[in-house]
């Protein structure tokens, strides 16, 4: 079992590079004490966190989904992956940084750029799979 995990890794490897360097810049982006500033719509700190956890999530599903024998279990770990990084980040700012405070709404921010790639991955697959009654099922349970 573990070494067909690890086959299945290493298949899959750059998918895992990818999420580490996008993790890592999210990480430095949140700690460092004056990040590049952007203007316009995009220098919305709120859309950036949604945005930033949003390519977490992306990343880590697709990383994720691969190595079980059904994909949405492992965007459902990419989605949790993304919300507990979301969390010690608001942690890390908080305890490490003098320059950076933590804050509930950045991490709100963060749980719905997350969720949206969660929704529209688990509604792709359902729909991959033939189930175009997205809405009625995932209500019902």
């Amino acid at each position: 079992m573990a070494s067909a995990i690890v086959a299945k890794i290493r298949a899959h490897f750059p998918r895992f590079v990818l999420l580490v360097a996008w993790v890592l810049l999210v990480l430095w982006l949140a700690l460092t004490p004056s990040p590049p500033r952007v203007s316009g719509v995009f220098g919305w700190d709120k859309l950036q966190h949604a945005a930033a956890f949003a390519v977490v999530t992306l990343l880590a599903g697709w990383s994720f989904a691969p190595l079980g024998t059904r994909p949405l279990p492992g965007w459902f770990r990419g989605w949790l992956f993304a919300v507990f990084w979301g969390a010690l980040i608001e942690v890390l700012q908080g305890t490490l940084t003098r320059t950076r405070t933590a804050d509930w709404r950045d991490f709100l921010a963060d749980l719905l750029g997350a969720g949206a790639v969660y929704l529209a991955a688990v509604y792709w697959h359902r729909r991959q799979a033939g189930r175009r009654d997205f809405f009625t099922t995932t209500l019902r349970r």
